[in-house]
């Protein structure tokens, strides 16, 4: 896998991250909406359906105005077909853009970013615990 680097400012990694996160829960809710109701019940649709909610549903952090826009270069995955990978990498893609601003503010070492972190942390722990049936149809 190869890795391009990305200059953005702090706000616009979170934000991106998050939006992509909403994105493939919303694609997963589409997809179980799709699904025959006499299908919903088997384990993977119910897997998509409650992958889905927490997805959808994450709480967005505040971010500290002083942190606003710092810049961050974050090494970002190169993806040459991103509609054919598997959920669970597209996934990860999003949580380590999350990890690496955690890692950004531990190496900052500013007290005020201890909630953030915190708040980004529970997030990707959150999805971590999702598990993402299939691939993308």
């Amino acid at each position: 896998m190869t890795f391009t680097k990305q200059t953005t400012t702090i706000e616009s990694a979170i934000s991106i991250a998050l939006n992509d996160l909403e994105s493939l829960g919303n694609e997963l809710q589409d997809s179980f909406d799709a699904t025959p109701e006499s299908l919903q019940g088997t384990d993977a649709n119910q897997a998509k359906s409650e992958a889905a909610e927490v997805l959808q549903n994450i709480d967005v952090p505040e971010i500290p105005e002083k942190f606003r826009a710092l810049e961050i270069t974050l090494n970002v995955p190169h993806r040459n077909k991103p509609s054919r990978l598997l959920r669970q990498t597209l996934r990860d893609d999003y949580i380590q853009v999350l990890a690496q601003v955690i890692e950004f503010f531990q190496e900052l070492d500013d007290e005020e970013s201890s909630d953030l972190q915190e708040q980004l942390q529970a997030i990707i722990d959150d999805c971590e615990a999702v598990d993402l049936p299939g691939r993308t149809a």
